[in-house]
């Protein structure tokens, strides 16, 4: 199932980075065939959980402190797929979202985006770190 994916001459580095694009496409198949086959609302939010320093700054790790760690490693992958049907469930304006692209959120948001987007009321819900507010039409 991978051949021709994972490339045995390319760098494990290399190699994670094709095999994650893989399952992402995959992934996202999948929510898009349940989504046209079974009319089941269906969205995919992806995010990496830290950068990485590959030599910038003389610097091969992750994990630096925040205050000193260089953006390579605090500006992170975000990807978000939404059927039509999760769009419209939820009311999402899809002009809204790609206008949002260049702004910059962190792992803060991730949480109260997330609850904003399914429409969950909780007391730990802050509006002012959710992603998708401004993108939210009113019923």
């Amino acid at each position: 199932m991978l051949s021709g994916i994972v490339r045995p001459a390319w760098g494990p580095c290399d190699n994670t980075i094709l095999y994650t694009d893989f399952v992402l496409a995959r992934t996202i198949e999948i929510l898009r065939q349940a989504s046209a086959q079974d009319d089941v609302d269906t969205a995919f939010m992806y995010f990496s959980d830290h950068g990485e320093s590959l030599g910038e700054h003389n610097l091969y790790l992750h994990g630096a402190p925040y205050l000193i760690a260089p953006k390579q490693q605090t500006h992170v992958p975000f990807m978000l797929w939404l059927s039509d049907g999760f769009r419209e469930r939820f009311r999402l304006d899809q002009r809204c979202l790609p206008a949002r692209r260049q702004q910059e959120f962190s792992h803060d948001n991730i949480c109260h985006s997330t609850l904003g987007m399914l429409g969950i009321n909780t007391a730990v819900y802050n509006p002012g770190l959710d992603i998708f507010q401004a993108c939210t039409r009113e019923a």
